[in-house]
């Protein structure tokens, strides 16, 4: 259960703010290329993921990372499909007019992204950040291919364990199932509340 939550914790909040930051790079910022680039960005997100299972098994043993959560964790920083929402939420919310009243202020670039830029699409980052934490709370086939020693272990992978075995102890499947789902059920419950007064909020102003 602490190995799941260090995963999914570290990687949905790497994966929501740095792709915020290059979302945010995308509205705000005219430079050059910046066409390409966005195009890049759509290309990545129509690739399957298995494409890059292969090189990706290689890089993780080449660097010796198995039997650490680097390789779900750090791959994770920058969503090209999170990028694309939250630019999409950018593009239509938050006005490049705030940022320069923020400049004229004095407000350094960072400031006025973490200040002004996150808590205005907070509705949008709880949306990825829900999608994302998910994702990663339910990913089997990382933890099986880089992670043996049962110290390790995340729930997923347990259960998935368990039934694999020829007569599998259904007590233990189903208190492993209570005890994946029970975290994603009040995840879902807290964060669909923000989603829901950040639309309403949107709706009123």
């Amino acid at each position: 259960f602490f190995n799941s939550c260090i995963i999914s914790v570290c990687s949905t909040t790497l994966c929501v703010y740095f792709s915020a930051l290059t979302a945010y790079a995308c509205h705000v910022y005219d430079f050059k290329g910046k066409a390409i680039f966005e195009k890049f960005i759509l290309f990545l997100i129509i690739i399957p993921g298995q494409l890059g299972t292969v090189g990706f098994f290689r890089l993780v043993f080449e660097m010796n990372l198995q039997e650490t959560y680097i390789p779900f964790i750090v791959p994770a920083i920058c969503s090209p499909s999170t990028v694309f929402f939250l630019r999409q939420y950018l593009r239509s919310n938050f006005s490049k007019e705030y940022v320069d009243a923020a400049r004229m202020d004095g407000a350094s670039e960072f400031h006025i992204f973490n200040i002004i830029c996150l808590p205005y699409i907070k509705t949008a980052l709880a949306t990825m950040a829900l999608f994302g934490i998910i994702s990663s709370w339910n990913a089997v086939m990382g933890p099986l291919m880089f992670i043996t020693e049962p110290q390790n272990y995340t729930l997923p992978q347990i259960l998935f364990f368990l039934n694999a075995e020829n007569n599998p102890d259904y007590g233990q499947v189903y208190a492993g199932v209570l005890l994946t789902m029970v975290p994603m059920l009040l995840i879902y419950f807290f964060m669909s509340k923000v989603i829901m007064k950040g639309v309403a909020a949107g709706g009123l102003k």
